[in-house]
């Protein structure tokens, strides 16, 4: 630390000495450019000047008034004008020399009679004033018709202002002899001949040494010279100041090289921890069950954990530096989704994930994976993905077997009733949008109570498969069989008329007159009582429908069994007699 110190303090001097060597040199160029520009606005504000009076003397309107000779039109013309320029005096002298008009900004005194109209332009010299002059002959359809005269104060230009905060020094010029400061208290100070421009020179005066630098400029037909003083004091002011910010900045160094090492020491912790955490990451990342795979902001592999390798067949350490795309392969149909998803997570200006479903090809096998990619960020800006596949294989087969349960009867694998619904349901939108016939069957199995009682429910459990195996090889593959439950069926048929119906159901029933159920030694004969109802005789809803099916199975039961009982025969029946089909039923 000591050694540090010692190498600080020496630096400070070696910075001193050079900064204060380089301080006079950059000061003295501040006071080589400030006399320049100052001379630059000296010979703008002439030119301004110039310029303001040649544009009023060919100014056609204000001639038309000097001609017309009218003393009050002319006075206001005049000054309309001076304002207008920002001249302090304008005089109007006709061609013989005699004053006619002039004009005075309030408060302007004039340096004496003025003789003007012989001379193009200049300077005029009092004992405390720079003026500006100018004249112009005025010349109407080519006759002279007098003369005009301005003239303008130079101590009163604004910029001198500004160069004095610049420089903390005063401007002056120097006319004839005689030296003019735009402050008061330095007039008097200089008593010398403006040196050359870029000439350093010192001045004594008042009980000071004042610092500065003074050169000639050319002003119109004058040779005036300019200059800057500045007073030593605060000339070494800013020296002392400037050491004071060297010493100032060697103290704040000494800071920022302890807090430097102290910063370097919190890095190295930083960074122990940083590579321990990473390692730990990739244990991780190579333990989790999901595929893991990062890129680079080109999309070259960079890392790629043990489930995803195993996942897609490959070695780990032969797909680094390829191409994502080229190791993981999906469906020919979700390539361009594919592709969307990676680039939307790469877009984005927030770590959001993309998610799509898809089926990675992986070898012979078809894969069912959730795709992620998600953004990663380094300093603001994409610095790669990351892409986790999770293999849903499990989740969906469980989900596809929770959708088939919910419509299916698990003993016979038959449409349970809720499904059976939906499809008659849609059989009947078919009816009314396409006026295509299809029919409802209920089914009631006759003398299964029988089996069940006799021999149990294991018994009743294999008749019901039997049957439904044999109901199904007499029914049309676009036919709807279901289990509404207990020993109840329905069957939807589509497309068929009346005749065809009862065809199908004579057909059912025939199939059962010719089956013998055998279990463990003993036979039984079972039958089918049917009930069938044409829908577009329902013409109603799903509840209509169903209960028109039920009444005529009931009919079926009750009327001797086996056998199949139209609902429109049973209510022509009904309505002839005046009875119910229940009441029917009854009767029979």
């Amino acid at each position: 630390m000591a050694v540090i110190l010692l190498i600080l303090v020496l630096s400070g001097v070696f910075l001193g000495k050079t900064a204060s060597k380089q301080f006079d040199e950059q000061y003295q160029e501040r006071l080589r450019s400030g006399l320049t520009t100052y001379g630059v606005v000296l010979n703008y504000t002439y030119d301004g000047f110039n310029h303001a009076m040649h544009a009023l003397s060919a100014d056609a309107k204000f001639l038309s008034v000097v001609e017309n000779g009218n003393l009050e039109s002319t006075q206001n013309a005049l000054e309309n004008s001076a304002v207008t320029t920002g001249t302090d005096a304008l005089y109007l002298i006709d061609h013989q020399g005699n004053p006619t008009a002039s004009y005075f900004r309030p408060g302007f005194t004039a340096p004496g009679a003025l003789q003007c109209f012989s001379a193009v332009g200049g300077m005029v010299a009092t004992d405390s004033m720079l003026y500006l002059t100018n004249a112009r002959k005025l010349m109407s359809s080519g006759k002279l018709i007098g003369y005009l005269c301005g003239m303008s104060a130079v101590t009163e230009v604004s910029q001198s202002e500004s160069l004095e905060n610049l420089l903390r020094g005063t401007p002056y010029l120097s006319f004839k002899g005689r030296q003019y400061f735009f402050d008061a208290i330095m007039r008097g100070v200089a008593s010398n001949e403006p040196a050359e421009l870029g000439e350093m020179v010192r001045w004594s005066g008042h009980g000071k040494s004042y610092f500065g630098m003074s050169g000639a400029l050319a002003l119109g037909n004058d040779e005036v010279g300019i200059g800057i003083l500045v007073a030593n004091d605060i000339y070494r002011e800013n020296i002392r100041l400037a050491l004071l910010a060297i010493g100032f900045s060697l103290m704040m160094i000494l800071l920022m090289g302890l807090f430097a090492l102290r910063t370097m020491a919190r890095q190295r912790r930083t960074q122990r921890k940083f590579n321990q955490a990473k390692e730990q990451a990739l244990v991780t990342l190579s333990s989790i069950g999901d595929s893991v795979i990062t890129t680079d902001a080109g999309g070259s592999i960079t890392f790629i954990n043990t489930a995803a390798a195993k996942l897609l067949q490959l070695d780990a350490a032969s797909v680094i530096n390829q191409q994502w795309q080229s190791v993981i392969a999906v469906q020919d149909s979700d390539n361009e989704e594919l592709l969307t998803v990676v680039a939307a997570s790469q877009q984005s200006s927030q770590p959001i994930f993309s998610t799509m479903d898809t089926e990675l090809l992986c070898g012979e096998r078809i894969v069912p994976v959730r795709f992620t990619a998600a953004r990663i960020s380094r300093y603001g800006s994409q610095s790669g993905t990351v892409i986790v596949l999770h293999d849903v294989s499990k989740e969906r087969s469980l989900r596809e077997e929770l959708a088939w349960r919910a419509n299916h009867d698990e003993l016979t694998r038959l449409p349970n009733r809720s499904h059976f619904h939906e499809k008659v349901t849609s059989a009947i939108q078919c009816i009314k949008q396409r006026q295509t016939g299809a029919a409802l069957l209920f089914l009631d199995l006759d003398k299964f109570k029988t089996v069940n009682d006799t021999c149990g429910h294991d018994a009743g459990d294999q008749l019901l498969i039997q049957v439904c195996a044999l109901f199904s090889e007499n029914l049309r593959a676009d036919d709807t069989l279901a289990r509404l439950g207990g020993d109840e069926f329905g069957v939807v048929l589509s497309r068929v008329d009346e005749s065809t119906a009862l065809g199908v159901a004579e057909k059912l029933i025939e199939s059962l007159k010719q089956f013998e159920f055998n279990y463990e030694g003993q036979q039984f004969k079972v039958g089918v009582s049917i009930g069938l109802v044409m829908l577009e005789d329902a013409s109603d809803d799903l509840t209509a429908a169903t209960r028109k099916a039920d009444e005529a199975c009931y009919v079926a039961k009750e009327s001797g069994r086996n056998r199949c009982c139209l609902y429109s025969e049973l209510a022509a029946q009904s309505s002839s007699s005046g009875a119910s089909i229940r009441e029917l039923a009854a009767a029979v």
